[in-house]
């Protein structure tokens, strides 16, 4: 038996540069759906839990 998906549709997406250097400012942007709990984030690549 197999089971068939929809290919996912991108629903949001955040604009920011891919690159900066060190202790820059840089602009971040979200475009998609806006819901009460969604936020942008920023940590340490790799980081988890209180370490981000």
């Amino acid at each position: 038996m197999k089971i068939a998906f929809p290919d996912p549709v991108e629903t949001a997406r955040v604009i920011a540069p891919s690159v900066a250097p060190l202790g820059s400012t840089i602009e971040v942007g979200w475009d998609g759906p806006g819901e009460d709990d969604d936020y942008i984030g920023i940590g340490k690549v790799g980081a988890t839990g209180a370490d981000a």
